[in-house]
């Protein structure tokens, strides 16, 4: 007996390589057909003996590396948790980061158990129960309908949310999920239909819905998320490349058709430290491009990683530009750093990530047509 590991059968994408009285060894799981590489990982290490371990020693290793690295090693910035519900960052004096690998130390007491994880998991589970407890509302002035936009490649729900003032307007679509384990990204768009719920009474998301019908689907990659996939679904498709006809794209496509958007944002995430903090990304069309410069001006620190640009390759933003002359935009919420209302870079909760979210959809918003 002696320590343990436990990876989640959904979107814990984990190796048990290694096992010891006091040391277990994980990597990430490689999914040869993502672009991207291996670097989700969300797994839990117990104490399964009778003694207490002192110094237990977890190593997380497989990571990218090498001089074509399109990552630099961010697990610096990983989180832990004793209960696997209550997150934060592991202090650095419990871990030891290397190139290819990171070491993390943590006192054990029989029976204690310690959670790691990339970022804030938000594993399939949490957002079918996030989507199905969304009640249906239909007042004088306010409508929210759920809606099913259909079923994956593995037959999991696909589905979507409809908030309007209850008279047709101009469509604003916002799609999560599609790299099933940005996780800022699904948390941007809960956390949009959470607000436009609850502050639906408040003047600012009664304007909003004067001008604009709003359609969310927070995770449109479900078996990507099941299974803790980099940027690809159960069959091995790369979500919104330029030949993506799977059956989510499919699903995007007829939400989008039906919506007729004129603006569309896919909400992405990712922790890298390029370009200047806090290291937001937005892909648009050209710098010139005016909704990018839009949501520039508007939101302190958008924009501030590597200059990322749209072509005809993204299926999805290519056909909402080409069927319905959408401005469009792909968000990348970092969530390893946020830009506080007083100018200082720090790492986020949760809840920083949030209030980003809710900074970002007030600028989107306001976009006119």
């Amino acid at each position: 007996m002696g320590l343990e590991v436990h990876v989640p059968e959904e979107h814990g994408a984990v190796d048990i390589l290694e096992t010891g009285p006091d040391w277990v060894e994980v990597a990430p799981h490689d999914y040869p057909e993502d672009t991207y590489p291996n670097i989700w990982y969300w797994f839990c290490v117990r104490n399964a003996g009778d003694a207490a371990v002192a110094s237990a020693r977890v190593t997380l290793s497989g990571l990218f590396s090498g001089p074509d690295r399109i990552y630099q090693p961010f697990w610096s910035m990983s989180l832990w948790s004793r209960d696997g519900e209550s997150w934060e960052r592991v202090p650095p004096g419990s871990q030891t980061v290397h190139e290819d690998r990171v070491e993390f130390v943590t006192d054990l007491a029989p029976g204690d158990s310690v959670w790691f994880a990339e970022t804030f998991p938000l594993p399939w589970g949490h957002c079918e129960t996030f989507m199905n407890r969304l009640p249906q509302i239909s007042e004088p002035r306010y409508e929210f309908e759920k809606l099913h936009l259909g079923q994956s490649e593995d037959r999991r729900p696909i589905t979507a949310a409809r908030v309007s003032a209850a008279s047709p307007k101009p469509a604003l679509v916002l799609i999560g999920g599609q790299h099933a384990v940005e996780e800022s990204g699904k948390l941007f768009c809960e956390t949009v239909l959470e607000w436009l719920i609850s502050s639906r009474e408040s003047d600012e998301v009664r304007e909003i819905l004067s001008r604009y019908e709003i359609f969310v689907a927070p995770e449109v990659n479900p078996d990507g998320c099941w299974d803790g996939r980099m940027n690809t679904n159960a069959r091995g498709v790369v979500m919104d490349g330029r030949d993506d006809d799977s059956a989510e794209m499919r699903a995007q496509l007829r939400l989008v058709d039906e919506a007729r958007p004129s603006i569309l944002v896919n909400c992405h995430g990712w922790g890298q430290a390029t370009g200047k903090p806090p290291h937001d990304g937005w892909y648009r069309w050209d710098d010139e491009d005016p909704f990018f410069r839009h949501v520039r001006q508007r939101v302190p620190g958008a924009a501030t990683s590597l200059d990322s640009f749209l072509t005809e390759d993204f299926r999805l933003e290519q056909h909402v530009r080409t069927e319905w002359g959408a401005h469009v935009g792909i968000l990348e919420i970092n969530w390893n750093f946020y830009q506080q209302a007083d100018g200082k870079i720090v790492q986020p909760t949760i809840e920083d990530l949030r209030a980003r979210s809710i900074e970002y959809f007030r600028a989107i918003a306001s976009m006119e047509e």
